[in-house]
């Protein structure tokens, strides 16, 4: 009879707990690149599951931190990319400009010739 007692009760323990992971996925399987900002529910008595759902909060905010650092990256290395290559473009089309203009006065000398 104890065993019977004893296997039910194992049972209820161990349903409890894999409820709470189960929502923990869920609430993983959520948060994508667009969201990052989103953190598990850490509420409760302290346990193992509270622990994890730290832990996975830190690693969360640090790759948000790290997705911020990079996006600026990319924003400041395109501005600055940006100016160089607009200051060659443009005096390459002065210069296209330019020999346009030579050849020009060339042919009207050329008719005077």
């Amino acid at each position: 009879m104890q065993g019977i007692i004893l296997i039910f009760v194992s049972m209820r323990i161990s349903k409890k707990a894999m409820t709470q992971v189960d929502i923990m996925r869920k609430e993983v399987e959520a948060i994508s690149i667009s969201n990052l900002n989103k953190r598990l529910d850490v509420s409760g008595n302290k346990n193992e599951l509270k622990d994890l759902a730290k832990i996975f909060d830190s690693m969360l905010a640090n790759t948000e931190k790290s997705m911020e650092v990079q996006n600026q990256f990319v924003s400041d290395a395109s501005h600055e990319l940006r100016t160089p290559i607009a200051a060659i473009f443009y005096k390459f089309r002065e210069r296209i400009s330019f020999k346009g203009f030579l050849c020009n006065i060339n042919e009207k000398i050329s008719i005077f010739g």
